[in-house]
């Protein structure tokens, strides 16, 4: 096993039993979430093990968010920030980076010059790239938890689409990161073919998504302001998202309809052009947020 993989999981399973231990204790007899409707104790145990890993990874709500403790979300948020392991879909830090970090602070109170890692001496510039990680994710989220503590909005996406559009995202992405790094690697196999599958039919979901959403615009409003007002070329934003997931899913796949694996050179196009749909797409997503007190002059 090696290194990376020996400190993926060591960190992943203390997390989740330090969060399962910490849900459980804050929120067991809480009425708003564990406590809810006098659970049984397997119940309740089963929900704290879920939040402790969901909020490191697919963020899914099994109890009530809005109902946590203050020191509940505050281990929410951190567990949030620390995230999953490398290569995952997870957001975050990453797990190797924060036992990095740990190591690091630990090494520093001992007087050590070098950061060890079962018996083995990570290099320095990897624990620099680190800190320097950790550092530039804690500025980010004062950033951003600045921006939405000075600006009231009232976002408009609070509906079904908002989540399923993140999904399919994900299923797009995935595969084919996952295609990507596995060609890299030199690996090759039967199951690698069916990811192109995977992608392709949430394309297709995300497209009828994108008509239904937009029609919906339409129905949503604040007292001043109308949602399809934000972006006026919401239709052309979202089109152009298509076209630019359907050309990198065509650099993936047309490749191997006519015989052969496609190169990296070619699959990373292919993610680039992925990432620019996610952007016309996120960027769609921030757009469409109103905000609390404009006033429209007469």
């Amino acid at each position: 096993m090696s290194l990376h993989t020996k400190v993926a999981i060591s960190v992943s399973l203390i997390l989740t039993a330090v969060g399962f231990l910490l849900f459980l204790i804050l929120e067991y007899n809480n009425p708003r979430t564990l406590g809810a409707e006098n659970a049984p104790a397997p119940q309740k145990a089963m929900q704290a093990l879920f939040q402790s890993i969901s909020a490191r990874t697919a963020g899914f709500a099994a109890i009530p968010q809005d109902g946590l403790m203050p020191a509940s979300k505050i281990v929410t948020a951190v567990w949030m920030f620390i995230g999953g392991s490398p290569s995952s879909m997870a957001g975050g830090i990453k797990t190797t980076t924060i036992a990095l970090l740990f190591l690091f602070i630990i090494a520093i109170i001992r007087g050590k010059e070098d950061v060890v890692v079962f018996k083995r001496t990570v290099r320095k510039t990897i624990v620099l790239r680190s800190v320097v990680t950790t550092a530039l994710g804690v500025v980010f989220v004062w950033m951003m938890v600045r921006v939405y503590n000075t600006i009231d909005t009232v976002p408009t996406w609070y509906s079904v689409w908002t989540p399923l559009g993140f999904f399919l995202m994900m299923f797009m992405g995935g595969p084919l990161l996952g295609y990507l790094l596995l060609r890299i690697a030199g690996v090759d196999g039967w199951a690698m073919r069916l990811l192109p599958a995977i992608s392709v039919l949430a394309l297709v979901v995300s497209a009828i998504m994108s008509v239904m959403q937009g029609a919906e615009l339409a129905t949503i409003h604040s007292s001043i302001q109308q949602a399809s007002a934000l972006v006026p070329d919401y239709g052309s934003l979202m089109a152009w998202r298509i076209v630019a997931l359907a050309l990198a899913l065509c650099c993936w796949i047309v490749p191997q309809v006519k015989g052969y694996q496609p190169a990296v050179p070619l699959l990373s196009v292919a993610f680039i052009l992925l990432l620019v749909g996610e952007l016309i797409g996120r960027g769609v997503f921030y757009g469409l947020h109103m905000t609390v007190g404009m006033a429209v002059a007469s």
